[in-house]
């Protein structure tokens, strides 16, 4: 065998265990994205189809074995259900509940980058200060509605502060007595849990600054608040939009603390609880249930799209 013979059989030895590397290699990722892929279709997407299938009919749930189609008025008994969610003002009184979370959630923000820009600069005792804002978030959300729960109750029920009120002579508060109060109290106790997060996120997108430029800003005569606004906030403003979009999603989709705090509350009604109370108890209507999933589904995405076309420009 020449040379050359030899140099074509080991470019074809070579070739071929490239290819078998290769498909080593893809059989591998194919077995790893196997099972979370088969997740995310069967809890996911699933779910998602046969939700938009739901909002098509009037569908009282697993015992209605006929359900009536009702989309584009194909019943003259039932109403479309969207038709439905956007002629009657009821089923959008939730996002004034929405509205004072959002509130919430913004204020948090502010408070998260507050305290981000303090554990920047390295004040003593900042590992304490921020073990003490991170550990909220840290808890269950059951534990933290019931023990907000024990402070916020009237004085009848045991409530910790209506009883050191009453006892001082004071007049007790009906803390969820009314629209505001009750909302307030529960946007409180949000952004209470959360604000350990952004501020951590916050605080580690802070630390990529280079301390050489906080240095020779002050060498300019620049102050704190020069320094966060035109060093610190414009390196962490894609966090910061990121943590905007949450926000607004959050404050649509908020759950776990007025359902435990306040299961039966009429001002304090969220939308997700308002969908769940038409599918499951109040009237029983998956389909229209359905249906106002999906407008909130459109109006987290329209929002979101808001957002992104807002950071691209301000990026421009």
């Amino acid at each position: 065998m020449d040379a050359a013979e030899k140099k074509v059989n080991n470019k074809k030895i070579k070739f071929n265990g490239n290819n078998h590397m290769k498909l080593e290699k893809i059989l591998l990722i194919i077995v790893f994205l196997s099972v979370p892929l088969t997740l995310l279709i069967l809890f996911t997407y699933v779910p998602l189809f046969d939700m938009i299938k739901y909002s098509l009919y009037h569908y009282k749930g697993f015992l209605d074995k006929s359900p009536t189609l009702v989309a584009f008025g194909a019943s003259s008994l039932y109403a479309d259900n969207f038709v439905t969610i956007f002629t009657n003002s009821e089923y959008w009184e939730p996002f004034k509940v929405s509205l004072v979370y959002l509130v919430g959630s913004f204020i948090q923000i502010a408070l998260a980058l507050y305290f981000a820009t303090i554990f920047y600069f390295r004040p003593k005792g900042q590992k304490f200060f921020k073990a003490v804002i991170f550990i909220p978030s840290l808890l269950n959300g059951v534990a933290i509605s019931l023990m907000w729960l024990m402070i916020f109750k009237s004085g009848q029920e045991g409530g910790i502060l209506n009883t050191l009120i009453s006892n001082s002579g004071g007049e007790t508060i009906a803390f969820f007595g009314t629209f505001l109060s009750a909302n307030v109290v529960l946007a409180f106790v949000s952004v209470w849990r959360y604000l350990g997060n952004n501020m951590v996120m916050f605080a580690g997108t802070m630390e990529s600054v280079s301390r050489d430029e906080i240095e020779a800003s002050e060498i300019d005569g620049a102050n704190k608040w020069q320094q966060f606004r035109f060093i610190l906030l414009p390196s962490i403003k894609k966090v910061v939009f990121l943590n905007l979009i949450l926000a607004v999603n959050g404050a649509v989709q908020v759950f776990e603390i007025p359902y435990i705090m306040q299961p039966n509350n009429y001002y304090t009604q969220t939308f997700i609880m308002k969908t769940l109370n038409i599918a499951f108890t109040t009237q029983m209507d998956v389909g229209l249930a359905s249906a106002l999933g999906i407008v909130m589904l459109l109006i987290v995405c329209f929002v979101a799209l808001i957002q992104k076309v807002i950071e691209a420009k301000v990026e421009d």
